[in-house]
C-alpha cells in the first residue's frame, strides 16, 4: 500500500500514551488520502521493533541480489532444419509450375550470418519473389527477380506459391489474396503461423514447420545437385518469361507513381481546411526524393503508419539487412532505437529514420542522444 499508519503500542494503551488525541485529529485533517501519515516514535521497544522490520522487509526484498549470479548468454536456437525429401517434393511442384511466386518475410533472416547464403538460393530457384518487412533488400535494390509491386495481381496468376515465414492475416487479406486453385506450400518455425486462417479463405498443399532460410538452402542445393539440367531448362523456357512479364507491370506502376507524385497534394478534409487552397508536399514525391538521395550503403528505418508505409512503397533497400520496420502490428516508437543501435554497428553506413509524426513522439528525445555521441542519422518526420 503507498499509504500505511504505523501505530505505536502506546496508543492501544491509552494510560501509558503520550499523544495529544486533539493534535493529531488537526494533522490528519491538513493530510490527503495519497499523503503518508508520520507518527513520532518516542518508545524505544517501537522503534527497535520498527528497524528490524524494516531490516526484514529489506532482506526480504533484495535477497540474493549481490549473490546469485545469472547466465546472460544467448538462448540457443533450434535451426529446424528441413529434410530432402520435402525439398525434392517442392521443386517437382516447381517443376511442373508455370507461374510460381515466392514470397519471404522477416523470419527467414532469423540467421542473419546466413543472409548472402539465403540470398543467393533464391537466385538459384529464380523464380519472382516478393519481400515483406525486415527480408527487404534481400536480393538488393533493382534484381531482376525482386517485384516490388503487383504482388495481388501476381498472386491471382500463380499456380505455385511458396511463403517462408509469411503470416497469412491482413497483409493477404486472410488468404483470399491467394489464388484458391494454386498450389500453396507455407514454410514457418510457428505450427499456428502455420495454419493461420487456413480452411476459411485458403488451404496449404504442404504445411512445413521449419526453418525458412534452412529450407531455401536445402531446395538450392538439391536443385545444383540431382535436378541441375531439369530446372535449368524450366527457368529459361518458363520462369524467365513470367519474371519478366511482371517486372514489366511494375515499371507500368513506378511511373504512374511518379505520375501521382508531381500531381498537387492538399490537406485532409478531415482538418477543416480551405479545400484546395493551401497545398502540401506531396509524400510520394518526397519519399521519391529520398530514394534518389540514398547512398547504397544506406540502412533504411521506418517507425510509424502511413507515412512510413509509403516510404516502404518508394524507397529500395539497398541490400541484405538495410530494412528495419515496426513489424506487421506496428509497434510505434522502436525507430530512434533502431537508429541507434543500426549506426553504432555500421560507422560507415548512412542511416535514415523515417518517422511517422505521431511515432515521432515516443522516441524524439534520443536526437539529444544522437547530438551528445556524435551519431550521424538522418531524421525525416512526416505526416
Amino acid at each position: 500500500e503507498y499509504k500505511r499508519v504505523i501505530v505505536p503500542f502506546e496508543f492501544e494503551q491509552r494510560e501509558n500514551t503520550n499523544f495529544d488525541e486533539a493534535v493529531i485529529a488537526k494533522y490528519l485533517a491538513t493530510q490527503n488520502d495519497e499523503q503518508p501519515i508520520f507518527v513520532d516514535l518516542q518508545s524505544k521497544k517501537n522503534a527497535f521493533i520498527v528497524e528490524k522490520y524494516l531490516q526484514y522487509q529489506c532482506r526480504y526484498l533484495f535477497a540474493g541480489a549481490f549473490d546469485t549470479r545469472y547466465d546472460y548468454t544467448p538462448y540457443s536456437v533450434d535451426n529446424m532444419c528441413p529434410n530432402v525429401s520435402d525439398a525434392n517434393t517442392i521443386i517437382k511442384l516447381l517443376l511442373r509450375a508455370k507461374n510460381p511466386c515466392l514470397i519471404i518475410s522477416s523470419q527467414t533472416l532469423s540467421q542473419s550470418e546466413k543472409a548472402g547464403q539465403i540470398q543467393a538460393a533464391v537466385q538459384t530457384i529464380a523464380i519472382p519473389t516478393f519481400l515483406s518487412s525486415m527480408a527487404r533488400g534481400l536480393l538488393g535494390r533493382d534484381h531482376r527477380l525482386y517485384i516490388k509491386q503487383g504482388r495481388t495481381a501476381a498472386l491471382r496468376e500463380s499456380d505455385v506459391i511458396i511463403l517462408c515465414g509469411v503470416m497469412v492475416d491482413f497483409r493477404l487479406n486472410y488468404g483470399r489474396a491467394l489464388n484458391r486453385k494454386a498450389k500453396i506450400v507455407t514454410i514457418n518455425r510457428c505450427f499456428q503461423d502455420l495454419r493461420l486462417n487456413t480452411d476459411m479463405f485458403w488451404k496449404p498443399h504442404l504445411k512445413l514447420q521449419y526453418d525458412p532460410g534452412e529450407a531455401l538452402l536445402l531446395i538450392a542445393q538439391q536443385i545444383r545437385g540431382a535436378f541441375a539440367a531439369q530446372y535449368e531448362t524450366q527457368v529459361s523456357s518458363v520462369f524467365n518469361a513470367w519474371t519478366q512479364r511482371l517486372k514489366d507491370k511494375e515499371r507500368v506502376t513506378e511511373q504512374k507513381n511518379l505520375m501521382k507524385a508531381q500531381s498537387p497534394s492538399y490537406p485532409r478534409k478531415a482538418l477543416n481546411m480551405k479545400t484546395n487552397v493551401k497545398e502540401v508536399i506531396n509524400p510520394l514525391l518526397l519519399c521519391s526524393h529520398i530514394e534518389q538521395a540514398m547512398d547504397e550503403n544506406s540502412i533504411i528505418i521506418v517507425d510509424g503508419g502511413d507515412f512510413a508505409a509509403t516510404a516502404a512503397y518508394m524507397c529500395r533497400p539497398r541490400g541484405p539487412l538495410k530494412w528495419m520496420d515496426p513489424g506487421p502490428f506496428g509497434t510505434l516508437g522502436v525507430g530512434a532505437g533502431f537508429a541507434l543501435g543500426a549506426k553504432l554497428v555500421n560507422r560507415t553506413d548512412e542511416i535514415w529514420l523515417i518517422w511517422g509524426d505521431g511515432s515521432s513522439g515516443y522516441s524524439i528525445a534520443e536526437i539529444d542522444t544522437f547530438k551528445r555521441f556524435g551519431i550521424g542519422v538522418i531524421c525525416i518526420i512526416g505526416n
